[in-house]
């Protein structure tokens, strides 16, 4: 098993992901599991870090957490079952919020990322190990013009800061998320 230290508040999730791992999956034994987590291109060190202490893995968590989220996929995979991993969203330098408040116009916070980043690379890279595994590239819903991003989408903030995406900005992409979901083999 991989050593991996979560940084703050984040030291809390290994538990949950152990209750899940060892009594609700198997309680309800889905045929389908969908896994999401924050955007991963943070620099080390910032507040949501994550870190190997096995000096053999990357430091970079763009690299790291595919090898993590691989483990999991192998807890969690069984014969008729089918993972989907849904990549994470580009991330802002700026903090969405932050950014808007000092702006005199929106697009003063609009942001440049990769089409493709490392992280979604690694996630992308696992399926061809796991039958039953797919990814989901959400980028287009909340970058439409990639690899431009714009802080507000049809009038709704789209990130509360770097990552999350807002309750409005969610809610308003749900039949589109649904869609893209449905699109995949698996469900």
């Amino acid at each position: 098993m991989l050593t991996v230290e979560f940084t703050r508040s984040n030291q809390d999730c290994a538990p949950y992901r152990d209750i899940w791992y060892s009594t609700v999956v198997p309680t309800f034994d889905p045929d389908v599991i969908v896994l999401a987590s924050r955007a991963t291109d943070h620099l080390v060190g910032s507040d949501y870090a994550v870190e190997s202490t096995d000096q053999t893995l990357p430091t970079d968590q763009s690299l790291l957490l595919p090898i993590v989220a691989d483990e999991s996929i192998d807890v969690l995979q069984r014969p008729g079952r089918d993972i989907v991993v849904i990549e994470p969203v580009p991330v802002s330098r700026a903090h969405a919020m932050s950014c808007l408040s000092a702006a005199t116009m929106s697009t003063e916070c609009t942001f440049e990322t990769e089409a493709v980043s490392t992280a979604e690379r690694g996630y992308r890279g696992l399926v061809n190990d796991h039958p039953g595994l797919h990814t989901l590239d959400i980028d287009a819903l909340v970058c439409p013009r990639l690899p431009i991003c714009d802080p507000v989408l049809d009038g709704i903030l789209v990130r509360k800061d770097h990552d999350h995406i807002t309750a409005a900005w969610s809610a308003h992409m749900a039949d589109r998320l649904l869609a893209l979901l449905q699109g995949i083999d698996a469900l």
